[in-house]
Order: C-alpha cells, then sequence, then structure tokens
C-alpha cells in the first residue's frame, strides 16, 4: 500500500500560500464583525442637536390666601357678672336701697311683723316713681315685703343693726352680685361717731368698683334721720358727711345729697328712738322720689344736680346741714 504523504512534506510555495489564504479570510471576518458593531453603536447613540418640539406652554398659578383675624378679646376685670354702665336712662334704672335697719324699714325692736310684710319707705317709693312712669328696677341679694299689697319690687341691701365700716367692707361684693346704675344710702345710725371716714370708705369702694368694671354709678348720699331724743351727735356726722360729699362732687363723684335730718317730725313720725313709723318712711319715700325723679328726668340731657331742693310735708329739704332738726 502507498503511504500518505504528511503536510510538512508539502512544498513551501503550497504552505505559504495556504497560511495567507487563511490570514484573509481572518481578515474579512474581523471587518464585518466591526460594521455590524458599528452600525448596532449608530442605532444606539443618542442623535445629535435639539429637537424643536412645538412651543413649551407657560403656566401661571394664582395663589389666593384669606386671612381671617382673631376677634378682639376684651379683658374681664374681676369675678363675672360683668355690670352694664349705668348713668345713660336708657333701659331700665336699677336701684339698690343700701343700708342699715331702716332701709329694711322695720318699726323696730317691737316690731313683730314677718319679713315678707316689711316695706320701710321702699314701697311708697317704687309705687311713686312707677306711677311717674319711671322704668326702674329695685336690686339687691335681700328680700322684704314680697307679701305686701300693693306689691313692689322687694330686693334691697338694707342690713339690721350694720354700721358704716360692715357696709363699707362688703358693699363692693353686692355690687358684684347686683350691679346698680343708683345707691340710694342712708347709714350710719348704728355705733354713731361724729366722723365721715367709714361713709367715705363706702364711697371709695364704690368708686373702687366702678373702675373695675367701667361703669358710673350715681349715689343719692343722705343726712341720716334724727333721734326721738335729740341726738347733737347725728347732727354733726351729717355736717361731716355734707362736707364731705362736697368735697368728693367737686372732685368728679356723682353723689346727690338729700336732708333726711329735717325731713321727720320727731314727735309724731317714729315707731320707737330710732326707727319711724309709716308715716315717718312715707316721708323718706317723698324726698327719695324728688331726688330720683330730678335725676331719671334730666339724665337725658347729661346733667346731675347734686343737691335737692324741695317741700316735703313742711319739712325743708336743703342741700346745707341744718344745726337743730325739728321734733
Amino acid at each position: 500500500m502507498k503511504k500518505p504523504t504528511h503536510f510538512l512534506a508539502w512544498p513551501k510555495a503550497r504552505v505559504f500560500g495556504i497560511v495567507l489564504f487563511v490570514f484573509f479570510l481572518g481578515m474579512l471576518f474581523a471587518s464585518n464583525n466591526s460594521t455590524a458593531y458599528g452600525l448596532n453603536a449608530a442605532k444606539e447613540r443618542p442623535p445629535t442637536g435639539t429637537p424643536t418640539v412645538g412651543s413649551t406652554p407657560t403656566i401661571t398659578a394664582t395663589l389666593t390666601i384669606t386671612v381671617t383675624p382673631s376677634p378682639t378679646m376684651t379683658p374681664t376685670v374681676g369675678p363675672s357678672p360683668t355690670p352694664t354702665p349705668g348713668g345713660t336712662c336708657s333701659g331700665t334704672q336699677r336701684i339698690m336701697p343700701l343700708g342699715d335697719s331702716i332701709t329694711f324699714g322695720t318699726y323696730g325692736s317691737g316690731d313683730n311683723r314677718p319679713s315678707s310684710l316689711v316695706t320701710g319707705y321702699r314701697q311708697p317709693l317704687y309705687l311713686s316713681l312707677s306711677g311717674a312712669n319711671h322704668d326702674i328696677d329695685f336690686v339687691g341679694g335681700l328680700i322684704a315685703g314680697q307679701s305686701a299689697n300693693p306689691a313692689f319690687d322687694a330686693d334691697h341691701e338694707g342690713h339690721s343693726g350694720w354700721t358704716a365700716p360692715q357696709v363699707a367692707a362688703t358693699v363692693y361684693d353686692w355690687l358684684v352680685a347686683n350691679p346698680t346704675d343708683i345707691i340710694l344710702l342712708h347709714i350710719g345710725t348704728n355705733n354713731l361717731t361724729t366722723s365721715s371716714i367709714h361713709v367715705e370708705s363706702i364711697l371709695d369702694e364704690i368708686d373702687r368698683y366702678e373702675d373695675d368694671y367701667n361703669v358710673e354709678i350715681t349715689v343719692v348720699l343722705a343726712r341720716i334721720i334724727n333721734r326721738v331724743y335729740y341726738s347733737s351727735r347725728t347732727t354733726a356726722f351729717n355736717q361731716n358727711v355734707a362736707a364731705m360729699a362736697q368735697s368728693r362732687i367737686a372732685n368728679g363723684d356723682n353723689i346727690v345729697l338729700v336732708n333726711m335730718e329735717s325731713t321727720l317730725n320727731y314727735s309724731t313720725d317714729m315707731a320707737d328712738n330710732l326707727h319711724p313709723n309709716e308715716t315717718g318712711y312715707n316721708k323718706m319715700a317723698t324726698v327719695w322720689f324728688v331726688a330720683l325723679d330730678a335725676l331719671l328726668s334730666g339724665c337725658e340731657s347729661g346733667t346731675t344736680n347734686n343737691t335737692v331742693s324741695a317741700s316735703t310735708n313742711g319739712a325743708a329739704l336743703l342741700p346745707t346741714p341744718l344745726s337743730t332738726p325739728a321734733h
């Protein structure tokens, strides 16, 4: 048999040709691959330049904010209730009868009537004011005379046995509990002295209340009644109270002075040494009425008459003290 010939035994020219052929084939393959990768890269490469996609719209946003202010808060000074201003004569006028047993209305130690029938000056005064078409409301933390006929407003602050210092210590709280426009003040009979200092303390407390609550109160201040057994100390007390009040009036205090001392006939108008009888209380009611009628009728003009002069059952009501009351 014939032995096969190994490719190394081939002539050199043939071998070289084969190698050269294989080289060219490799180069051709590499060139095709490079072209293919170039095309793919070209497809994935982002385009150059800035495309024009219409016009960009302008967006305008308007923000509206509504601010609601907080309400203005008014501080409340002191405890509730908050009183309304007085002295304007608009609407019902509140009146506080203020004092001791004479304001309460008793006839004294021998008076056995129940308190529901005790009226003092308050019943005839209320009926007279209502009859004169004044719109009034008696105010206070006490009630006496609610069963009386004719019926009337029985509220008051007449505290039997109380002294002027005791009233001064408590009147602020009474005003807080029962706000008023007008005070009828008859005080000083119990533990009587000639000094007006404690009555002035009552007026100071009323002023303090007015300042705290921004209100105005008119005080109708009485020269208190004297006694069956004439008391010069009472007259001296009344003179000092009147002088003190006149000084305060000159400084702007709303005080009206009335003279109860000269009103009663101490021989016929008293139930005991200190307290009036029905006739005496009726005379006191008339004095209060003259002052209040002038206040309630005249306050629309904004003026206040600080003294009262009138004639009641023959008794002169004078702005200046009398030396000795009639007996």
